[in-house]
């Protein structure tokens, strides 16, 4: 039954990871997170023009968590997580830092996943 656990675990990290590496729209948030996330540290307002950029920030990390969680609640392999997005993830972490700090103290702005 453990052996059939882990597979059935590494089988959805590489399902996972192979429908976001064909999927375009998370190539687009990728390289959109390249691009915009060194140069916003701060939740810009509504009608700010960066806003749009950071959007595209916030889904991209939010697919950074996802993953995280899935690996911390034992849903992906963490072998497999860490061969495939070890360097992504951490990565991504440092290029927004100060952006995710700055989003945690905001009462309300990220429930259940910040």
């Amino acid at each position: 039954m453990w052996v059939q656990m882990h597979i059935a675990r590494r089988r959805a990290s590489i399902d996972f990871f192979l429908k976001t590496e064909m999927d375009k729209t998370v190539i687009d948030l990728y390289n959109k997170f390249k691009a915009n996330a060194p140069s916003i540290a701060f939740v810009p307002g509504p009608s700010d023009l960066t806003r749009s950029d950071y959007d595209d920030i916030r889904a991209f990390l939010n697919i950074c968590e996802l993953i995280a969680v899935g690996v911390n609640k034992g849903a992906f392999s963490k072998s497999v997580s860490e061969a495939y997005w070890g360097d992504v993830i951490p990565e991504a972490y440092q290029t927004a830092k100060q952006l995710i700090n700055n989003i945690r103290t905001i009462p309300g702005d990220c429930p259940g996943r910040c």
